[in-house]
């Protein structure tokens, strides 16, 4: 995965850190056709990438829970609920909210709105004219990742893959009504599990990542409905909102270290 995947930082940011999560769920009956020999995990994942790729817009809600240790004597579990709007090269709008903090983000063109609903203030930055680059320099610059910003990315699947110690194929499980190839990808510092839709739309349907070098192990898991891969996107969905909030200013990361 990307460094701190679910870092909404900067002076917006109360930023939770360490996630990951849950659990398998057993197979559905009359879904072992697809399984006569087991798939390349790697193969499933390219699948999924290049539908991703693809697809030029497409929206999707994902329900979330993560854990944080607390004092660094117990785990305590939050939640949270993910909405995404995507039209390539250079529209994306993410409303996020959890058990503690609320904000929005919007990029059009070259221009990254984020705000905090919960301190109600907002900071703008300029960044490149198209999504890849946009992300990428928004997390290094200030150190803001947009949860499950991997997904958002035209190569997932290099994401997935690099550094990559382990892939296997667990089976075919069913998430929320949909039959799905359980995956893990074991890393050095993380284990990532994915549930990728069966048939013809290889579609992520569960993430479940393991910290498993942090204190306690903590876990983050998504899971990702409702998606639409021709969704009517008109312009005002990308159009920051942020009449009543009070504007300041990103705090950079090297001004950060000084």
């Amino acid at each position: 995965m990307r460094e701190n995947p679910r870092r909404w930082l900067g002076r917006l940011g109360l930023g939770v850190a360490h996630l990951a999560v849950l659990a398998c769920l057993a197979a559905p009956a009359g879904a072992k056709d697809e399984a006569t020999l087991p798939p390349r995990p790697e193969d499933l994942l390219r699948q999924m990438s290049a539908l991703l790729e693809a697809t030029k817009a497409f929206s999707f809600h994902a329900e979330i829970n993560y854990d944080d240790l607390v004092r660094d004597e117990f785990m305590v579990q939050y939640a949270g609920a993910l909405d995404v709007s995507v039209r390539r090269p250079d529209r994306l709008r993410v409303d996020y909210h959890d058990d503690l903090s609320a904000k929005s983000l919007w990029y059009r063109r070259d221009t990254m709105t984020l705000l905090d609903r919960g301190h109600n203030v907002y900071s703008v930055a300029k960044v490149p004219s198209q999504l890849d680059p946009a992300l990428d320099e928004f997390a290094q610059k200030y150190g803001v990742s947009v949860p499950l910003g991997d997904l958002l990315f035209e190569d997932p699947d290099e994401v997935l893959l690099a550094d990559l110690r382990q892939a296997m194929w667990v089976g075919l499980n069913d998430v929320d009504g949909h039959p799905c190839h359980h995956l893990v990808f074991l890393k050095e510092n993380v284990d990532v599990q994915l549930w990728l839709e069966t048939g013809e739309r290889r579609l992520p349907r569960k993430l479940v990542v393991t910290y498993k070098n942090l204190p306690g192990a903590p876990q983050y898991v998504a899971n990702l409905m409702d998606w639409d891969l021709s969704p009517k996107l008109p312009e005002s969905d990308f159009t920051p909102v942020t009449a009543d909030a009070t504007k300041v200013d990103f705090l950079e990361i090297e001004e950060a270290r000084r």
